[in-house]
């Protein structure tokens, strides 16, 4: 019997060896190219987008800018509507005759991305292996018309970005770089990020910050000079922290507080309390050292533009507006 070690080494069952012929037949030999894009966190706010390879500077040790596959290329299209918009989701199917390994071995700081069609795709799932058939199935969703904004291919579309997201975020994301002109208070959660873009597999301590209930606390917004505005509003704000032992979230949770007392970027409207949360591994038998703390919050949104103009969380890509390009 074939063992999976030979199967992976290029040896095929007899099967896979006439699955692998009918396949080339009906494929016509294709081939399938992708591009290789960076992952770019924008500084002021903590939102990623993806960067065209051709836009970076490279660097020693970086993935090939591109890489050809050869398989059947298959999809599906569905048309959903929601509330908001009217999306078609389109399913893809590669079928290849060997692994490819370039999906699952580069660092998740990159991503390669395929447009055939128009429709542009990558892949977050390998479909089952079945020794015998020695085909591998990749599946992945096109990448639909709202996700379009966060892949950038020109440098126009690099010049234009700007701070996204209209809450309190920005203040959330700059509290670990303030350094109290006293002893003691210092943030001890070093890596904070928005809720749903922490990156992949990143290993604890670290916080996630999500913003609920945005709300206005007064009846008019004060107009400005250029048609800007500044509202008095109120969040819920939620910060998941993993990795963090119960001595650290009581600093991070006074931390809070005195940030707020030192700055009056933000008041607080409640009195937050720390909260064990559970999260499991049957494998492991045991929990994760997982809390969260809610914190009901006022602010002042111009107050959030100038906290973004002046902190930096973290970028794994910097873009320089006076350059041809984004330095890494």
């Amino acid at each position: 019997m074939t063992t999976v070690n030979e199967a992976i080494s290029g040896y095929k069952p007899p099967l896979g060896a006439e699955l692998a012929a009918g396949l080339e037949t009906l494929s016509g030999n294709q081939t399938v190219t992708f591009a290789l894009y960076k992952r770019m966190i924008l500084p002021l706010d903590g939102f990623a987008f993806w960067i065209n390879y051709s836009l970076v500077v490279p660097v020693s040790g970086d993935p090939p800018a591109s890489t050809t596959i050869k398989g059947s290329l298959h999809y599906s299209t569905e048309v959903e509507q929601e509330e908001e918009s009217t999306i078609s989701l389109n399913t893809i199917v590669l079928t290849a005759q060997s692994r490819c390994d370039i999906f699952n071995q580069i660092n998740p700081q990159f991503m390669y991305l395929a447009n055939w069609n128009g429709i542009r795709f990558t892949f977050n799932s390998q479909g089952k292996y079945y020794q015998q058939a020695d085909l591998w199935h990749y599946v992945g969703i096109a990448v639909t018309s709202v996700m379009s904004t966060q892949i950038i291919d020109t440098q126009d579309q690099l010049n234009a970005l700007k701070q996204v997201v209209s809450n309190s975020l920005p203040i959330w994301l700059g509290m670990p770089a303030y350094r109290p002109p006293y002893p003691g208070f210092i943030c001890p959660i070093v890596n904070m990020f928005p809720s749903f873009l922490v990156p992949e597999n990143v290993a604890p301590p670290y916080a996630s910050v999500q913003i609920e209930e945005t709300t206005s606390l007064v009846e008019a917004a004060f107009l400005g000079s250029r048609l800007t505005s500044s509202q008095l509003a109120s969040e819920i704000v939620k910060v998941t922290t993993y990795g963090v032992n119960n001595d650290d979230i009581i600093t991070f949770l006074n931390f809070v507080l005195q940030y707020s007392y030192d700055w009056n970027f933000i008041g607080v409207m409640n009195m937050p309390i720390i909260e064990d949360d559970k999260l499991t591994q049957s494998e492991l038998q045991t929990i994760s050292q997982k809390k969260t703390i809610k914190f009901k919050i006022s602010y002042l949104q111009e107050s959030v533009r100038d906290i973004a103009r002046q902190h930096i969380l973290h970028t794994i890509v910097q873009y320089n507006p006076g350059s041809s390009g984004i330095i890494p």
